[in-house]
């Protein structure tokens, strides 16, 4: 469900010129924005010499998270 996350994640986020979103799109190719910019930290901090498994280029396991929320009907009396 979008929006549902676990207490071991965090939210990485940045504004950027539409010029760097419009190339990034070109590139990503299938994979979804987040992934590719998820994939793209993770090599660059390796690329630093920083050691980071690989297994943080997925993203966060979103088993158990469910599906669409329940929506709360209310009814509203209506003079008659």
């Amino acid at each position: 469900m979008p929006g549902a996350h676990s207490d071991k994640t965090k939210l990485l986020g940045f504004y950027a010129d539409l010029d760097l979103v419009r190339h990034v799109d070109a590139q990503r190719g299938a994979a979804g924005r987040s992934q590719f910019m998820r994939e793209a930290v993770v090599e660059y901090m390796i690329s630093k010499g920083a050691t980071i498994p690989e297994s943080l280029k997925r993203g966060p396991d979103r088993t158990g998270k469910g599906g669409p929320k329940k929506k709360t009907v209310y009814k509203i009396k209506r003079k008659k």
